[in-house]
């Protein structure tokens, strides 16, 4: 009877062990990182990610997002949308000042704001995060009559083209209110005006979220696999969560997702541990990004010392040798795709 026993206990915790082994090998296929969520309060629009003509409230225009602002506050603004009204449209970020008085709004030297083929999304999207991130110190200073507005970046776009388009900046003031706006080209003077739309049910997001920013230190001596992905559009296999890499909006648009899938614009900001000289291979979720129709990928990465935009051709990868300041930093553009891994090699 006993040995009975103790042969059904050992038959059983070999399933478990085997069950537990299996299950932590599932897990352990990569690492799971551990984010601070931190920077400058975010305003993304990207929903409806197609301007459409019946949204131009009006037949002039209207706004995606309306943001009241905090004083002394730092804000990043980020817009990625297609235009198909049939006109060409001026898009972008503006200021308006409801005060009674004139007040003033920095302007820092990060911004840029383009337009362009459809067939060129993921390689627009990564220029304009270059060239954001790669501005030199510095600002500039505009004050806002009493009740007026001011585009402090934007673009022009025409028909069947996309506009996107990053801004850092500040407000001097309250009762001052950040928006993305589309007008006809033109009709600027009445971007005052415009009412604003709901989104189209598409998982795209337009939001305000608190950061811009998601750090986290990585010890390759430690690491148990030696490769992590970013930029999760869902935690999937092989690829694990990644703990605090979401954030929950302060508000989002109605009928949009309020998750931002891919954390689009964020930036990721790695400190290595003993890894200097080691090779990091970065390669796209390709499955996902045949799925997205899309045979090519550009990435935007700090390489140490510059910002610059890496080019996927089509199931291709790029090798990237931590420096000796053991810093790296990623962003996915808009049109790109999510799920990114990042592999040690050697």
């Amino acid at each position: 009877m006993f040995k009975k026993l103790l042969s059904t206990i050992i038959a059983v915790s070999l399933i478990l062990n085997a069950f537990f082994i299996t299950y932590a090998g599932a897990n352990l296929a990569n690492d799971s990182l551990s984010f601070v969520q931190q920077g400058n309060k975010y305003i993304y629009s990207n929903n409806p990610e197609q301007l459409l003509y019946s949204h131009l409230l009006g037949g002039i225009g209207a706004y995606t997002i309306s943001q009241s602002l905090t004083s002394n506050t730092n804000y990043s603004a980020e817009f990625s949308h297609i235009n198909y009204t049939s006109n060409n449209l001026t898009i972008g970020v503006m200021i308006c000042n409801v005060n009674s008085t004139a007040q003033t709004v920095r302007v820092y030297n990060n911004k840029y704001a383009t337009s362009g083929p459809f067939s060129n999304y993921t390689s627009i999207g990564a220029s304009v995060e270059t060239n954001y991130w790669n501005a030199s110190a510095g600002y500039t200073d505009y004050s806002i009559p009493a009740n007026k507005t001011l585009f402090i970046c934007s673009t022009v776009v025409s028909h069947g083209n996309i506009a996107t388009g990053k801004v850092l900046f500040k407000p001097l003031a309250n009762n001052m209110y950040a928006k993305v706006v589309f007008v006809k080209q033109g009709s600027e003077a009445s971007a005052i005006s415009v009412g604003g739309i709901t989104g189209d049910g598409a998982p795209q997001t337009t939001a305000t979220y608190n950061t811009d920013t998601r750090s986290t230190t990585y010890n390759y001596s430690t690491a148990i696999n030696k490769r992590f992905y970013l930029s999760l559009v869902s935690p999937t296999s092989p690829a694990v969560s990644n703990s605090n890499e979401s954030e929950s909006p302060l508000y989002y648009l109605p009928n949009t997702n309020p998750t931002l899938m891919g954390n689009y614009g964020i930036n990721y900001f790695i400190t290595f541990q003993n890894a200097t000289g080691k090779t990091l291979r970065i390669t796209p979720d390709w499955a996902s990004v045949h799925l997205n129709g899309y045979t090519s990928q550009d990435y935007s990465i700090f390489n140490g010392s510059t910002w610059q935009t890496i080019h996927f051709n089509d199931n291709s990868y790029y090798d990237y040798v931590v420096p000796s300041s053991q810093v790296i930093k990623f962003i996915l553009p808009g049109g790109n795709t999510g799920n990114v891994q990042f592999k040690f090699i050697n």
